[in-house]
């Protein structure tokens, strides 16, 4: 069977062809399902050092797995549950109030921003989703389902990683086993130092931003400076869009204020950009601006927000697949 299909369908080029497009077409309506299954492996590579820490004790795997994922959402629930009404508040009274910000700064300006009402906007959107119960149900529910189903896959794959990853490795002629092997554990590595590293950026800016905010008394510190981590985990691009909101708002209290805060935005980011990125990630990406450029284009237009949050990762473990077909042509031609 092997033989034909090596002899009859691999050398028919319309057959490939059709292959292709039915895998590009599944792949589409699937993408739901497979971003789910992508974050829930990352989770996995990020959370597997602390399980073979505590297997390294003497601890069952299983239990380890429970162990670490209890004391993570613990901690995190912990750590963001005391702030959501306070950060909801500044986030609410910042909506209200950016609308009339712009219109302020376009009046310094001499522009006309005619009469932007993102509260309005806001308010007309919630209305829309109140009127229809089934929408919202569907929304609040399919969003909960689908973390809930990311976190439950990814704790499976970390019960059985050994047994998913001798399977996928079974997959391939056994003088590639060793290739295989290496390849999956330079991804597991790079994805967990990705994820980890982004934690600590995303938490390091973001309190930089709000301590920065508020020494300079520019309002809402707090929202903007959630603001400037979250966007943290959008690399390049993220920063900037991140400063905007900040320095509006500057503006309309005194024009060496909004100087200030450029001047703020772009000390974190220098800081972060000479300091915390090498000691963080330890340079281990290596990856051009242009190839992250691009990337987060690409996943922003495929897949909004999430897509050109895990660009970064996609492009990872492409180029690590590469790198290791190219370190295997070269072991076998030598």
């Amino acid at each position: 069977m092997s033989g034909y299909f090596k002899t009859h369908i691999l050398q028919n080029h319309l057959v490939i062809a059709l292959m292709l497009v039915l895998l590009a077409y599944i792949t589409h309506e699937l993408k739901g399902v497979l971003v789910s299954l992508f974050v829930a492996y990352i989770l996995m590579a990020a959370f597997s050092p602390f399980v073979d820490f505590l297997l390294r004790k003497g601890i069952r795997r299983g239990l380890s797995v429970v162990l670490v994922y209890f004391l993570f959402l613990v901690t995190l629930i912990l750590i963001i549950l005391p702030l959501v009404p306070f950060v909801v508040t500044q986030f609410e009274s910042l909506a209200v109030n950016f609308p009339d910000y712009l219109n302020r700064i376009g009046a310094m300006l001499g522009i006309p921003t005619g009469n932007f009402d993102l509260a309005g906007l806001v308010r007309s959107e919630t209305d829309a989703l109140t009127r229809n119960a089934f929408v919202v149900t569907s929304k609040v529910f399919g969003g909960l389902f689908s973390f809930l189903t990311t976190i439950v896959v990814s704790v499976y794959l970390l019960i059985e990683k050994n047994k998913f990853r001798q399977g996928f490795v079974s997959l391939f002629p056994s003088n590639n086993h060793h290739m295989v092997e290496q390849t999956l554990n330079n991804i597991d590595n790079l994805l967990g130092a990705w994820v980890r590293g982004q934690i600590t950026l995303s938490f390091s800016i973001g309190l930089a931003t709000w301590l920065g905010l508020t020494i300079l008394r520019v309002p809402f510190a707090l929202p903007l400076a959630v603001i400037a981590g979250f966007l943290e985990a959008v690399p390049m691009i993220g920063p900037i869009i991140s400063a905007v909101p900040a320095v509006v708002v500057a503006l309309t209290v005194s024009p060496a204020l909004s100087l200030a805060v450029v001047g703020l935005y772009i000390v974190v980011q220098q800081t972060e950009n000479h300091l915390l990125v090498p000691k963080v990630m330890q340079k281990a990406l290596g990856l051009s601006p242009v190839i992250v450029i691009l990337g987060i284009a690409a996943g922003g237009q495929l897949l909004g927000i999430i897509g050109a949050i895990i660009a970064i990762p996609v492009i990872l473990v492409v180029t690590t697949i590469v790198r290791g077909i190219k370190d295997a042509a070269k072991n076998s031609s030598s």
